[in-house]
Formats: C-alpha cells, structure tokens, sequence
C-alpha cells in the first residue's frame, strides 16, 4: 500500500545556479583554463586538470567553468586522450561536478553517451597488465563518476559494470588498494539495482571478504542481495540464501558503532534492509523485526538517518500486515515517536511524507490514528503549508523554498493516505473543510495517478456516509458533486493512462461512477 522505494538523490551539494558573474576570475582564470584543454601538450593538459579539479571545488569559479563548456570539452576532447593520466584526472573532475551538480550534470553525460566515449578507454585499460598509480587513480576516478550518476538516474553503464567484475573476480585481491575495490562494489552495487545484463557471480568475489573492509563487506551483501531479487529462478535455495545474505547483513549492521566514520556503512545497511523489509515471507520479517526493530527505531531521533530508518519501519510495518503478523507494541511506540518528531521544530517539509507514510503503516496495526493533544494543529497547519506550496507552484513561483525539497502532492499523498486508514480522523479533528479541498486539489492538479486514486479512497471513506452530520454543508452546499461531474472525464483520461496501477485505476473509476450515482440518490 505506502512502502517506500529507494529514492534518487534530488538534492544537489551547492548546484551552481544563477549567480554574479565574477570577471576578473573568469577572465584570469576560467577561460584560460578552458583554452587549454585544447593544448597539444599533454603536461600542460594535465596541469591544467589538476588546476580545473581544485576551481570546480569552489561554487563560483565551478559555475564559470561550466558556462564556459566544461563538460562539452572534456568530452569532446580530453577523455579521447591516449594518455590515461589525463583520463583518469578528467574523470575525477566529471564526478565532482555531478557530486556537486547533482541530477542535472548525470542526464547531460547520460544524454551525451558517455558510455560510448568510455568504451575505448576501458578497452585499452583491459590491455594493462600490472597495475600501478595511474590505472588505480582511473579506477577510482571511473568506478566513482558512474556510481555518482547512478544515485541520480538510471544510467546503463554496462562495460564499467563488466570491467568492475572483472576486477573483483580477481583472485589476488592484494593486486589493487582497497579503494579500488570499494568503489568497485559500490557501482556494482547501485548498477544492480537497475539492470540484470551483466554476468555477476558472488562466489568469485568471496576472496575480498578477506580485505577486512566493512565497507567492502557491506557493498558485496547488497550486490549480493540484487542479484538474487532479480533471478528470474525461485527455489528454495534461493530463498535460503537471500535469508543468509539479510541475516548477515542485520550483524554487520548491529555490530558498527555509532562513530561518524561508520554514518556511510549504515546508510547502505539501511538502504537495502528497506528494500528486503518489502518481503512477504514471514520468516525473514520475523527476523527483521526481532534483529532490527529497536536499532532502527533508536535511530528516528537521528536526522542524518531519519529518513531511511523510517523507510525501513514503513516497509517492515505494511508487510508485516500483509502476511497477518501481529506489530502492535512496535506500532504503538512507533506511533507516539512519530507525534514527538512531529510536534517538534527539528522536522523540515521533505521528512514529513515519510514520517506520514509511517504514521499510516501504524495506523492501519492499530485500527485507527492514535493522536495526542498536539495532532490536530499539526494536521490543519500542514494542511495549510500544502495550500501555500499548491499556489506557488500554479503561479509559478519556482523560486519558493520549500517546492525543490518536497512537493505539495507528495505532502497531500502522504496525508491523504493517513486519511484513508481512519477516515474518522478528519471529523474527530474537525477538519472535515480542509479534506475537501485537499482532495480536490489532489484530483484536479496532481497530474500523478497514484496520488489520484489515494484522494479518490480518501473520498470514499471521508464523504461516503449521507447521514453524517457534516455530509449537508460539506458536501452539498459546498458543490462537491458538481465538481466531481467535471472533473470526471479529466480522471478518466488519467487513469486509464496508467500501466503500472492499471488494476487499481479501473476499481477507482468504477468506484467513482458508483459513487456519483449514490450521492445523485
């Protein structure tokens, strides 16, 4: 119903955005650096990428450089080189720029088909025989810049991916720096996630367990993990060994500390345990829910991993309840968690449709809502900053600070889907009003069929009873029905547009023709 998939970054570091022009620096600075990426001397071109690596680290001078065609000629011109030095100091400024740039750098090299540009680079690199500086320095530089891209769309590396195999599966794992290998996984890790092209066999890997590398260790559990969600065979030894891989990986996550070096090997533990709590056997739920439960929840009160600890419980919850498995106590705490996060000043707009999604997986193991004294502010103040953020966004005001981070549809989803599990919440709260309308908008404006069948239930279960006292002014007088006559074939059109919810449109509408003709009645 509400689990939480993996999410693409959609933040940027410090994207370059319209800024003053600093002349002096572009003249002294940018554009000579540009002009040399066009030298015929390969030293000068090396100097000059290891002066472009330092400028792209500042937001200013970074901003210059790519409106001065950065990317165009480095593509163009630079990783063609012969020399893989200057490939490899080329590669280490494309993945900054994309840390730094976020979603909007990964599309243009994606579009720009930088795998094809690579595809002679990685041939010749295949050729090497002894690793030395340089050919770590391109692994690195290489395996990095894709896994970079890889966090923000899908983007079908496959040689990077093959020549990643090819370096793990070497049975001398002394022949390169851990570095090499940790980056390595990485990419294999976020390729896996999107494609199934390339041959990946674990066993051959099993040598690297021995580089004592918890980052490593962690890396090779989720390719592990991937690669065993997408086998197209289901067996019993499958299943035992996906259990095997969770079970491990529960130990590695249980058994770090708490120190700041360890935040990056417990954001990927979190990622993937997310992804495995999405699974309908019930063993492997009892044995999340035993193992991870109370580390996880511990975790909510950590804004560094807010957002994937809640992902996790989401995921964990609404399964659990699929397969019938009782998580009341844990749903019980979770709930008087999430209204001390959310009654708070520490929460910003982008966790709150999380948070929501969550409040709704409790919801439902609860039978309804269990609100303290504060939640009916919360709701009616929310459902005024999604009324804000709505009339930002139709009056095109993208400069308004809360659109980037968090949509209003993705607010009024989560919210509505809290709706649809105690539709008496909106009443009790005395919010019948704000419902309509945040339904409405959902209906009309969302452009999302998702979004539009969760308003559509919230409908039926909020407005479905023609003796409720609030159905005469909230419904009737306000013009519902009419508005629901219009928007009809509006919702129609939408609905029927959608393959991956085709199931739940065709209810939806049927519902809603049903729905029309009842209120008529």
């Amino acid at each position: 119903m509400g689990k939480a998939a993996r999410q693409k970054k959609v933040f940027r570091k410090n994207a370059a955005v319209d800024r003053p022009i600093d002349e002096n620096l572009r003249a002294q600075k940018i554009v000579p650096c540009i002009a040399l990426l066009n030298s015929k001397n390969n030293n000068e071109i090396l100097a000059n990428l290891g002066a472009i690596s330092q400028l792209v680290q500042d937001d200013n001078a970074r901003h210059l450089l790519l409106r001065e065609k950065l990317l165009h000629n480095i593509l163009s011109n630079v990783l063609s080189s012969r020399e893989l030095d200057i490939v490899a100091a080329s590669l280490g400024i494309l993945r900054d720029v994309v840390v730094f740039e976020g979603r909007d750098t990964a599309l243009f090299l994606t579009r720009r088909k930088l795998s094809n540009v690579l595809e002679s680079q990685i041939s010749k690199f295949n050729e090497l025989s002894q690793p030395d500086e340089i050919s770590v320095q391109f692994l690195v530089n290489l395996f990095g810049l894709c896994s970079e891209i890889l966090e923000h769309v899908a983007s079908n590396q496959k040689q990077v991916a093959e020549l990643a195999v090819k370096i793990c599966s070497a049975q001398d794992s002394n022949d390169y720096p851990v570095q090499v290998y940790e980056e390595a996984l990485r990419m294999l890790y976020l390729y896996s996630e999107e494609f199934n092209d390339v041959d990946i066999n674990v066993l051959k890997f099993a040598h690297l367990k021995n580089l004592n590398s918890q980052i490593v260790s962690v890396y090779l559990h989720g390719v592990w993990f991937n690669t065993l969600i997408s086998s197209s065979a289901v067996s019993e030894d499958n299943d035992k060994m996906l259990i095997e891989c969770i079970d491990q990986l529960t130990q590695v996550m249980n058994g770090i500390s708490h120190s700041s070096e360890n935040t990056a090997i417990r954001l990927i533990c979190l990622e993937i345990l997310a992804i495995a709590s999405q699974t309908n056997d019930k063993s492997m739920l009892n044995m999340l829910k035993e193992r991870l439960f109370e580390q996880v929840f511990s975790l909510l009160d950590n804004r560094e991993f807010r957002l994937v600890a809640v992902n996790v419980l989401n995921n964990l919850g609404w399964s659990l309840s699929e397969v019938d498995e009782n998580w009341l106590n844990e749903s019980v705490a979770i709930s008087s968690k999430l209204f001390s996060i959310l009654n708070s000043n520490e929460v910003d707009i982008h966790e709150v449709s999380a948070l929501l999604g969550l409040l709704a997986a409790s919801a439902a193991q609860n039978g309804s809502v269990l609100q303290d004294g504060k939640f009916a502010e919360f709701v009616g103040n929310l459902m005024q900053k999604i009324d804000q953020m709505y009339t930002s966004q139709k009056q095109g005001d993208s400069a308004a600070e809360d659109i980037e981070s968090a949509s209003w549809v993705e607010l009024a989803t989560a919210l509505v889907n809290v709706l649809n599990v105690d539709p008496e919440l909106t009443h009790s709260i005395g919010l019948v009003g704000s419902s309509r309308q945040l339904i409405l908008s959902l209906l009309e404006f969302s452009n999302d069929v998702e979004s539009q069948i969760a308003a559509l239930n919230a409908l039926f279960d909020i407005f479905g009873d023609n003796d409720a006292e609030y159905n005469e002014e909230e419904y009737i007088q306000s013009g519902m029905q009419e508005k629901l006559k219009t928007l009809k074939p509006l919702l129609k059109r939408s609905l029927k547009s959608s393959n991956e919810f085709k199931d739940q449109a065709r209810e939806s509408l049927l519902n809603l023709e049903n729905y029309i003709l009842y209120k008529e009645q």
